[in-house]
């Protein structure tokens, strides 16, 4: 079985925002905090360490 997350947009831009919802539930997973994906934002509030963290987790 393969799971694929996919983000189309018609502009690269758009699909960006659009990806940061997937981000933040990244984020909130490794802090232990599951839940309903939330709405894509312009800036996520993270440091290096998270940032580092999920795209690591996106790597894979």
């Amino acid at each position: 079985m393969v799971g694929v997350n996919v983000f189309a947009a018609d502009t690269t831009a758009e699909a960006e925002f659009l990806f940061t919802s997937l981000q933040q539930q990244f984020i909130n997973l490794r802090r232990g905090m599951p839940g309903q994906l939330l709405p894509p934002v312009t800036q996520i509030p993270w440091n290096e360490a998270k940032r580092a963290g999920v795209e690591h987790s996106h790597a894979r």
